[in-house]
């Protein structure tokens, strides 16, 4: 292709160009034989001469670039991937607080040390159903922890429940020379030279020491070896028997109440 608008006057502005003139001839008049004849080098530059306009399109290599010359306003958004990044190279101090959200966590990497020891964990937080018996520290619950009546039958061992843990309740509305006490369930009525009067005793005892049903309470007479037969239904209402031509009246008797 020949070459546009070249003159001996233009080419001779320059050493460079003087040097042009002096080997043009009448066969290289094609601009690429003189790019290649006449390569230019730094020297031929002035500072700041090459502008974006005149740079092809990766063009600039990673040799071209000075180290530590990138800076963050030469990142495009989303430049930066995962494969870019060097593994332990994200500290805690480049991550802005608030920026690691439940998606950026993948699953099941929380363990107990990533939780602070006052993090204090509401039980809104909790799954139902899903803290079961190793979750629970020994002889970590206690009478708060549990609800009333929570406690039923099936969940005492055998053999559990000593004296120690029954609680004695007496009532004052037994007949007199008597003493009733409740111990758990079980009632107990003792009477020792009850004086059930000529035409014998009655009366009514507290609704807490009613027994289910009717019950007979075996008496004993102690001057002459006699028994009669008392009675107390499950509306606590009872009846002692007149001892006789004597004076008292001995017996023992308890039941279960529900």
């Amino acid at each position: 292709m020949p070459v546009p608008n070249v003159t001996t006057a233009t080419l001779i502005t320059s050493t460079w160009g003087n040097q042009i003139a002096d080997q043009i001839n009448d066969n290289e008049t094609d601009i690429a034989a003189l790019e290649a004849r006449f390569p230019v080098a730094g020297s031929n530059l002035a500072n700041d001469a090459v502008t974006t306009a005149k740079l092809a399109d990766s063009s600039v290599t990673s040799a071209k670039i000075a180290d530590g010359t990138i800076a963050t306003t030469d990142l495009a958004n989303g430049a930066v991937s995962t494969a870019k990044i060097g593994n332990g190279q994200i500290t805690t101090v480049k991550i802005a607080d608030g920026a690691v959200t439940s998606a950026k966590i993948a699953d099941g990497t929380i363990v107990n040390a990533d939780i602070n020891a006052s993090a204090a964990i509401a039980g809104s937080k909790i799954a139902n159903n899903s803290i079961t018996a190793t979750q629970i520290g020994t002889n970590a619950v206690g009478a708060d922890e549990l609800a009333n009546n929570a406690v039923d039958t099936a969940a005492i061992q055998n053999g559990a429940v000593t004296n120690a843990k029954l609680t004695d309740e007496t009532t004052d509305t037994a007949p007199s020379g008597t003493t009733m006490w409740r111990v758990g369930r079980t009632v107990f009525w003792i009477g020792t030279e009850v004086d059930g009067g000529r035409s014998g005793g009655s009366g009514s005892i507290d609704a807490a020491f009613r027994p289910p049903a009717n019950r007979r309470i075996l008496m004993f007479r102690s001057e002459d070896g006699a028994t009669g037969i008392g009675t107390i239904n499950s509306n606590g209402a009872y009846n002692i028997p007149s001892p006789g031509a004597f004076n008292h009246w001995s017996f023992y008797a308890f039941w279960r109440i529900p």
